[in-house]
């Protein structure tokens, strides 16, 4: 019975009552027990009301992951500066669904963890709450409610699929000459070899030329210079209304691969949506790299946190493709929009369908790349690269 002034009301006439009838009718042990039974209620109600609820902290380990992770939802239930009463916890545990959980009498200071799973099984923003203390009496007779006063949340980005080396960046080749084409984009370059001069002191032994220095009789030493930043990677999500659920997910994937595989071989990554984020001027979701690796992890981070809990919205998509490409920038379009009303492709160097209307789609002048899930990302990626080179 919940703890309640009507309920204590009702309990009082009723005994009340009891105590008249057996004053009419001669029955003292009916007065007996309407008044055992008066006065155990209001001690038991005394005590669920003066009865003290454990403190309770949430919190939710890691607090981002990927779609088909697991997570874990920790409840530590702490005594304050007195014992705590005996309670059960009832609510929404995130995606664990609606949940209870009994916990003991603690002692002052003393506390308990309780750890639940949570699946993953979508991308997006996971709470845990409203959540509800509830306390009863010893016997079993009264309850209360309280509020807990906690949060948690659990940020669930899209799925990273791995993507074959290089096919991030397979886009736009440079120019012949160029320099962003000769320069050395691995882990291990750190230099672009220009020529050959004579050596100065203080230059490193390591890169004289020795051959060189024994034709002229003179140290030379090879001369280099920084290396060219590898080119950006731009990926433009198509957020059109017209795209299935399930082909949505496709290209919010496709999006997040792209640019993780591409931010792994340290370029400037940028994500253009076409439809403005919530609490920003425009579409436009820049990350660039730094010397670091784990300064342009953290970069990526963010965007893959705007890929969490995106939706589609309408927008136009030829206009954030017109403002996506730069001069080597290779630019990747990730739409599920029906091919009749696709978006003008112009621009684009790969464009990677997730909508299974879309399998005669051909994009003028871009690599298309079609992905249903029903195979990897990579493998449709490394099959569309063989089909453009077996077709040029």
């Amino acid at each position: 019975m919940r703890l309640s002034l009507r309920n204590l009301a009702a309990c009082t006439v009723t005994a009340a009552a009891a105590l008249v009838v057996a004053w009419l009718f001669g029955l003292p042990e009916l007065a007996a027990l309407a008044v055992a039974g008066w006065v155990a209620l209001g001690a038991t109600a005394a005590w669920v009301r003066l009865a003290r609820a454990p403190q309770l902290r949430a919190t939710i380990s890691p607090a981002a992951c990927e779609r088909g992770e697991t997570a874990v939802l920790e409840l530590r239930f702490v005594a304050g500066a007195h014992a705590s009463a005996q309670a059960r916890l009832f609510g929404r545990l995130g995606t664990a669904g609606q949940g209870i959980v009994a916990i003991g009498r603690l002692d002052e200071g003393q506390s308990a963890p309780v750890r639940i799973e949570l699946p993953t099984p979508t991308r997006g923003l996971v709470t845990v709450g409203p959540l509800q203390v509830l306390l009863t009496d010893p016997l079993g007779w009264w309850h209360t409610e309280r509020p807990a006063a906690t949060t948690a949340a659990l940020l669930v980005r899209p799925k990273v699929h791995q993507l074959a080396d290089n096919l991030a960046t397979g886009g736009r080749m440079p120019s012949p000459g160029s320099h962003s084409g000769s320069a050395l984009t691995g882990a291990d370059a750190d230099a672009d070899l220009v020529g050959l001069r004579p050596y100065v002191p203080g230059d490193d032994l390591r890169r004289v030329h020795w051959r060189t220095s024994a034709r002229r009789n003179e140290p030379h030493v090879v001369q280099v210079e920084p290396p060219a930043r590898a080119p950006g990677t731009t990926v433009v999500l198509d957020q059109g209304p017209d795209s299935t659920a399930g082909g949505f997910e496709r290209a919010v994937e496709a999006a997040a691969s792209v640019l993780t595989a591409a931010a792994m071989e340290g370029r400037t990554i940028r994500l253009v949506l076409t439809h403005p984020a919530v609490g920003t001027d425009d579409g436009d979701h820049r990350a660039e790299p730094a010397d670091s690796g784990d300064l342009t992890a953290s970069g990526l981070a963010d965007l893959l946190d705007t890929l969490a809990t995106i939706d589609r919205r309408p927008g136009d998509p030829t206009v954030a493709i017109d403002v996506s490409a730069g001069a080597e920038d290779t630019v990747v379009l990730c739409t599920a929009s029906r091919a009749d009303v696709a978006p003008d492709f112009g621009g684009c160097d790969v464009v990677v369908s997730c909508d299974e209307a879309n399998t005669t789609m051909t994009p003028h002048g871009a690599r298309l790349v079609h992905w249903l899930g029903d195979t990897s990302l990579g493998d449709a990626w490394r099959t569309a690269v063989e089909a453009s080179w077996a077709a040029t």
